[in-house]
């Protein structure tokens, strides 16, 4: 199928299409030869995923897992590669908004490529390299201008799943998550935990101010204006015991009130407290991101999930969608 007019909205409703583009997207990085005239699209032969049995895990989420997996440390991006990779983002996000095939090639070492039926580009590193610069998902038809971001998913266990979910069910515009854990690779999990617990988390990118991460996030916002940020981390139940969910604004604008409520509708009565009105830590008022929405007067909407109830939302894809329902509802989202 040839987009004869450039138009993504084209050949978005294809079931099994995957762009293939040389030297500008998918499967690769970008070849050192300038890039030739963009060719048509093809179909691929490969079928779409879809959940598998009693998993609720989508394309995306199966996606994001594989990019995960491959092992690798922390390494801050040089000035030049991080001009690049910011570049790129925002030609990217410029093109989804407009629903345009982009025209920019991926900086060296990255790449892209369409999921969800086409309707989700999923841009990170390249397959085989993982120095942590996260994965950004960005939706092409997008109902709400959300940016949802989990920046340790390898720590707080079951934000992965839940990330996604809220990005599909929120019809956000985009998700943002880590790739390699907040401590590194060294150890096993215990010496990992033990590390973090003391303060090394060398690749913690909600503290990080100069990764790729926190680049992703100003580029996007900046070319977003009016975008809510959610992101979702996880905490001990005996840190606040009796609370499920902490919600702060993180010293931006928002009124987390109207969530927790919403929040505690779904999981108890005052299952879910806020910040700093009903629970004084937990807050995220050290969050790189945050601050950087506070300077602007962004909303930004923290939230802290218990162990036991981040392994509920786990096993049960359904309650995730509960979960993310009852943000879209008091956050009045479409």
């Amino acid at each position: 199928m040839k987009p004869t007019k450039g138009v993504l909205g084209e050949v978005m409703h294809v079931t099994r299409v995957m762009v293939v583009v040389s030297g500008m997207l998918l499967f690769g990085c970008r070849d050192e030869k300038p890039a030739p005239p963009s060719p048509a699209p093809v179909e691929s032969s490969a079928p779409v995923l879809v959940p598998g049995p009693g998993t609720g895990r989508s394309d995306l989420e199966k996606r994001l897992r594989a990019m995960r997996k491959t092992k690798g440390d922390y390494a801050p991006a040089s000035g030049e590669r991080a001009t690049a990779f910011e570049r790129w983002l925002d030609h990217l996000a410029l093109s989804v908004a407009d629903r345009q095939l982009p025209q920019l090639a991926p900086p060296n070492g990255f790449a892209g490529e369409l999921t969800e039926a086409g309707q989700v580009w999923l841009l990170g590193e390249v397959r085989g390299t993982n120095t942590g610069a996260g994965a950004v998902a960005l939706r092409v038809a997008a109902r709400n201008e959300v940016i949802v971001q989990a920046p340790h998913t390898f720590f707080d266990e079951g934000t992965l799943p839940l990330a996604v979910t809220v990005f599909d069910e929120l019809g956000a515009r985009a998700l943002m998550i880590n790739t390699v854990h907040r401590a590194g690779s060294a150890g096993d999990k215990g010496a990992r935990l033990a590390r973090v617990r003391a303060g090394d988390a060398p690749a913690d990118l909600a503290h990080l101010a100069d990764s790729l991460y926190q680049r992703a996030h100003l580029t996007l916002t900046q070319r977003w204006k009016d975008a809510k940020v959610i992101q979702l981390h996880g905490f001990r139940d005996e840190q606040v015991p009796g609370v499920s969910i902490i919600v702060s604004a993180s010293r931006t604008q928002w009124d987390p009130a109207p969530v927790a409520r919403a929040l505690s509708d779904v999981f108890g009565a005052g299952s879910a407290r806020t910040y700093p009105q009903e629970v004084k830590k937990l807050g995220g008022t050290t969050n790189v991101q945050a601050r950087s929405d506070v300077r602007v007067g962004r909303e930004f909407l923290h939230l802290e999930i218990s162990t036991s109830l981040r392994k509920r939302l786990e096993r049960q894809p359904s309650l995730r969608r509960e979960f993310a329902l009852a943000l879209s509802k008091a956050l009045l989202l479409r």
